[in-house]
């Protein structure tokens, strides 16, 4: 597979386990967390079965970074939000560091560029007899070069290379994403922070997917919980699940 090299310092402590191809690396991290039962983390040259949320499939060809993160947490309740959003402020920040590329964020999981998916953020955990959280899993799948029949595939994607003003490095790109996922979380405050200041709603009209329900609203802001707060015809909501999206930014 692709030779990148990852200092262990930056694992602290999780194994790296690398794929040319496999299914999925959430899915191996997943059967990881049953059978062996400690932190690692999981990448791919190329995914046969990539997947997005609600079951959707994640184009996985070579090209792009394909990542998975497994966590072993200590009874801790699984907020799928909170981690995710956290995460994709996170992995904004590697690619920034990485690249200069600066990314915005659509609420709640996917990194765009100029109205563009570039990246998506799945996260999946599990919980044991006692309700208490086993394990959770932290998947991202960046676009870094463009593919074959990319925009036939994927019209509404981007990849960080359209934007680059050199070669992208692998190394550099993984070693960034490592050590902001595997390293000192910032503080909850400056990670929100963050988050409101990349989201890419705040201030537009979205059309909202939820369940049955399907309505226009304003998005007003991010509230503490990274719910997304927003303003219907019957007054002021908060969405803590569901999809948003705009005419120009298509579904995730």
């Amino acid at each position: 597979m692709r030779d990148v090299k990852i200092e262990n310092d930056l694992l602290r402590g999780a194994e790296l386990i690398r794929y040319e191809e496999c299914d999925s690396t959430n899915t191996r991290a997943r059967e990881y967390a049953r059978e062996v039962g400690r932190e690692a983390v999981f990448l791919a040259d190329r995914q046969s079965a990539g997947r997005g949320r609600r079951g959707r499939s994640f184009l996985s060809e070579r090209g792009g970074i394909y990542i998975s993160f497994l966590y072993l947490p200590s009874g801790e309740e699984l907020d799928i939000a909170g981690i995710t959003a956290k995460a994709a402020v996170l992995a904004a920040r590697a690619i920034e560091a990485a690249t200069g590329i600066a990314a915005d964020i659509k609420w709640v999981n996917d990194l765009y560029l100029n109205g563009k998916k570039v990246a998506g953020i799945l996260t999946e955990g599990e919980f044991d007899e006692e309700g208490k959280l086993r394990y959770y899993v932290v998947g991202m799948g960046i676009n870094v070069y463009k593919i074959h029949s990319f925009e036939e595939k994927m019209p509404i994607a981007t990849t960080l290379s359209d934007y680059a003003n050199c070669e992208i490095n692998f190394d550099n790109l993984c070693g960034e994403l490592i050590a902001a996922m595997r390293g000192e979380s910032p503080s909850d405050s400056e990670l929100l922070s963050e988050y409101r200041r990349r989201c890419n709603l705040i201030g537009k009209t979205v059309s909202v997917h939820r369940g049955d329900e399907e309505y226009e609203a304003v998005v007003l802001g991010v509230n503490e919980d990274y719910s997304l707060s927003v303003e219907t015809a019957e007054g002021v909501r908060s969405l803590n699940s569901g999809e948003v999206s705009l005419t120009r930014l298509a579904h995730s």
